[in-house]
């Protein structure tokens, strides 16, 4: 059983999926702001026109002769508007009158542009309908930027909004099938030979005092010949007879337990990262056995539970029956920590 490469593919199509959509969403975002930012910019440009259209009707109004005199008063008026950045209204050979929005007030029209602009034009006509002039309306593209500010944040909020839905929905996936203990997992194997050195020294030093606590004082370490003798002598059912009729036979039960299975989780991950189905199999029915004798149901139902997934009968994936089962232990463990003390 590939139990490495089957979550590898499933944490792979979920990622694939989760930039897929982180992708969307931007090439979303991206194609309404340039469809708002065109948008606008023809509301700018007919703005502009109807600004000068109005204007020009005004000047061609029956009863006005435009001059110098009434285009200015006309011009200074308009301008009071200051969303508009300059106005000129030409007759057929001259300029009657222009003023642009400078740094310090209006200043006469130089045909200058100091910032990015759209034109709007209008035809001025006489009281025979012929044409007079023109009238010129400026705006400043900066209205466009302004407000394009504005729905520039707001995509980028509801872009934002859209990546953290999907990567909540990546995570709660990922913790519905398991594989979001793989990370956790792994650290396991991020162990340097240093570091194995010492647990195995550690190990290995708790085995030896558990040896040396168990022989009676003053009896001497056993050799081979004489342990074979010896466990002769062993009769298991005075022992089950012990532990069932004595109250330090479970502490004695579970104080072994606490030993041999301090480091199971991390041996259950190095076994998982491995992909050693078969070794992870024996080492979960050995925990169920060993749950069932010390009375921790729940810890002998996850072990059970960890072996039929890997065995393909299971309702859960290997690595969510897994993580369920080494949170039982980790629980179990501290548990036995607190009664029997550290």
């Amino acid at each position: 059983m590939h139990i490495k490469t089957q979550a590898g593919r499933r944490l792979a199509g979920a990622i694939l999926v989760w930039l897929a959509a982180i992708g969307i969403a931007c090439f979303m975002g991206f194609a309404e702001e340039r469809l708002v930012r065109d948008v606008l910019d023809q509301e700018l440009a007919a703005e502009a026109a109807r600004s000068a259209t109005g204007i020009g009707a005004v000047a061609s109004m029956p009863g006005w002769t435009m001059d110098e005199t009434l285009a200015r008063s006309l011009v200074m008026r308009v301008m009071e508007d200051r969303r508009l950045y300059a106005v000129v209204i030409r007759a057929e050979d001259r300029m009657l009158e222009g003023q642009r929005r400078g740094w310090r007030g209006l200043v006469p029209w130089d045909d200058e542009m100091t910032e990015e602009t759209v034109q709007g034009m209008s035809i001025m006509r006489g009281p025979d309908g012929d044409e007079v002039g023109t009238v010129e309306v400026y705006l400043p593209t900066r209205l466009v930027a302004a407000q394009m500010e504005e729905v520039r944040h707001a995509i980028y909020a509801r872009t934002a909004l859209w990546g953290v839905f999907a990567t909540a929905a990546l995570l709660l996936f990922l913790w519905f099938t398991g594989d979001l203990c793989l990370a956790r997992i792994g650290q396991a194997d991020k162990l340097g030979p240093v570091a194995r050195q010492a647990r195995q020294t550690r190990q290995d030093g708790d085995e030896a005092d558990a040896a040396a606590a168990d022989r009676p004082s003053g009896r001497p370490a056993l050799d081979a010949s004489q342990r074979d003798i010896y466990h002769d002598g062993i009769e298991p059912s005075d022992g089950r007879r012990f532990v069932a009729d004595n109250s330090e036979g479970w502490s004695a039960v579970a104080d072994g337990f606490r030993r041999a299975w301090r480091d199971a989780p991390d041996r259950l991950a190095v076994l998982f990262r491995q992909n050693d189905a078969g070794g992870l199999a024996r080492e979960a029915l050995e925990l169920r056995t060993a749950a069932l004798s010390l009375g921790a149901h729940r810890l002998a139902e996850q072990s059970g539970l960890v072996a039929k997934a890997l065995a393909g009968a299971g309702e859960a994936s290997p690595a969510a029956a897994l993580q369920d089962c080494r949170r039982e232990l980790e629980r179990v463990l501290d548990a036995l920590d607190e009664r029997l003390g550290r």
